[in-house]
């Protein structure tokens, strides 16, 4: 039997999520026998489709949905990937419940693992790349910054008060917009907003009323998107004060709230995806849908109905058409956002033809 993702303690209202029987989302057939879905990532290049199942990294084609690699690389669920700027590497995030935290680093082409880092004590929930270092949160209460050259763990991060579960790194940034940044999300019902260069909290946003499950940085520099517990979409701020007197200080930032999206997932947003454009977002959580906004019209615009459990994983592709949503029936659905229809499932339904090839 599969693991399932580490138990979704809540504060407040939100009900506790407690892991359906067998490993599978809830209220599904018995006979689908798949693994959840927990985590997907494109390419840079938006050619590939990296899945992160249990014990396995799976790649696509994205534009046939054939099967590139199968890789089984962990002993447990995969719960977060992402890729290198530069498309060569992986960092699949993984580890045993209590026990370990582990980052895998996997030659994109081949699935060898090129390194194994172990600066967790409990289950990796997010990574990201900065630069040559890896951040990653986990439920060990830590964000951690580990060297991705030597292995080395360079920063361990205890701000948090309670799992960290997310991390994200602008892929933009000007002086007047915070600079140099990376945000986090945490079961402390934070989101915190850290000077990268210090490695030192600038700006802690308290405005989630429950566990922040999933942030990511907007195009826009200095700008994120937040997903928690209570059901709401956030967009938080930063903005530059100027320089610090104190060299060893980080700089000042003044944070500020945009727009809301109240109720957009009743029982909790566990994944958020941003696309390049910086006008389309999407939410998944709970209630089993996948919602596609539109920040620029202030507006929900698409609402994705075909999945079976809950949604865990999201990613829009580099030219913002595709979207891919990963849930715990042991699927990932490939939706067309522009022309607003599901592309293909992933591995397809029994019976199902094959769909034609999708827009690069």
């Amino acid at each position: 039997m599969w693991a399932t993702r580490s138990q979704k303690k809540t504060t407040g209202k939100v009900p506790v999520k407690a892991p359906p029987p067998g490993g599978g989302g809830g209220g599904l057939p018995v006979a689908t026998k798949l693994p959840p879905c927990w985590a997907v990532a494109f390419s840079p290049d938006g050619v590939r489709l990296a899945v992160g199942t249990y014990r396995r990294v799976v790649i696509y084609d994205v534009a046939s949905g054939n099967k590139l690699s199968d890789w089984s690389v962990s002993t447990d669920a995969i719960r977060t990937l992402a890729f290198s700027p530069d498309g060569g590497v992986i960092a699949a995030g993984t580890g045993v419940p209590g026990m370990s935290g582990v980052i895998l680093l996997l030659n994109a082409t081949s699935g060898q693992v090129i390194k194994t880092l172990k600066p967790h004590y409990d289950t990796v929930e997010s990574v990201a790349f900065l630069g040559n270092q890896i951040l990653s949160a986990a439920n060990d209460e830590k964000v951690c910054v580990t060297d991705a050259m030597s292995g080395q763990t360079i920063g361990t991060l205890s701000e948090h008060v309670g799992r960290c579960l997310s991390v994200t790194v602008p892929s933009r940034t000007t002086p007047q917009d915070g600079g140099a940044l990376f945000a986090t999300g945490g079961a402390d019902k934070m989101f915190k907003v850290w000077d990268a260069d210090k490695r030192r909290v600038v700006v802690n946003f308290d405005q989630c009323g429950s566990v922040v499950w999933c942030v990511a940085a907007l195009p826009q520099p200095g700008r994120f998107l937040v997903g928690s517990g209570d059901g709401a979409l956030r967009i938080f701020g930063v903005r530059s004060d100027g320089k610090a007197r104190d060299p060893k200080e980080p700089d000042p930032r003044t944070g500020f709230t945009g727009q809301t999206f109240g109720g957009a997932h009743p029982d909790g947003v566990y994944a958020i995806a941003v696309a390049p454009n910086g006008q389309t977002v999407a939410s998944g959580g709970a209630d089993k849908k996948v919602k596609v906004w539109n920040l620029g019209r202030n507006r929900l615009e698409k609402e994705f109905t075909e999945a079976l459990g809950d949604i865990w994983g999201l990613a829009l592709s580099p030219n913002s058409q595709l979207l891919a949503a990963a849930s715990l029936d042991g699927r990932v659905r490939l939706y067309d956002v522009i022309q607003n229809k599901l592309v293909r499932e992933l591995p397809p339904a029994p019976n199902t033809p094959a769909a034609p090839g999708v827009p690069q």
